[in-house]
């Protein structure tokens, strides 16, 4: 990652094998974070750059097949390539926050994308179908999952 005012290196990250070259930044007035697989298989890294702080969140036990953070870049969604479970997590803390059954059969996931509200996201796959989902507040406390 590189300053476009003076092309200074800011950061270099490794990843894990990524062919699909997936990753998810957020520039927002209070936030700039970016969440990409890290060196471990369905992990991903999390960058957030306003306080310094990286992290690494066990998504998935399979591969990612996508990821998305929200537009103040505080909740970050996985899928892995098996497609059935989306999963939501705080970005400052890594914590679970909710898991969601897109179905019980294998999927492609093509895109997940969460709304400006950040309560619905939704989610498109090769089955022809786009699965729209609530997302629980962090007030709903312990019901999250």
């Amino acid at each position: 990652m590189y300053n476009f005012a003076d092309l200074k290196l800011v950061d270099h990250i490794e990843t894990i094998k990524n062919p699909k070259a997936l990753a998810a930044l957020c520039s927002h007035a209070s936030s700039n974070v970016l969440a990409c697989p890290a060196i471990q298989k369905g992990h991903v890294r999390v960058s957030l750059y306003d306080t310094n702080k990286h992290h690494t969140i066990m998504a998935h036990n399979g591969p990612l097949a996508a990821l998305s953070l929200n537009q103040t870049g505080t909740l970050l969604a996985t899928a892995s390539e098996k497609g059935t479970l989306i999963r939501i997590f705080d970005t400052v803390s890594g914590t679970s926050l909710q898991e969601l059954r897109r179905g019980t059969s294998e999927a492609i996931i093509y895109s997940i994308c969460f709304n400006s509200a950040s309560d619905l996201i939704a989610v498109s796959s090769n089955k022809g179908t786009v699965h729209v989902f609530q997302i629980k507040s962090a007030e709903e406390g312990e019901d999250k999952k």
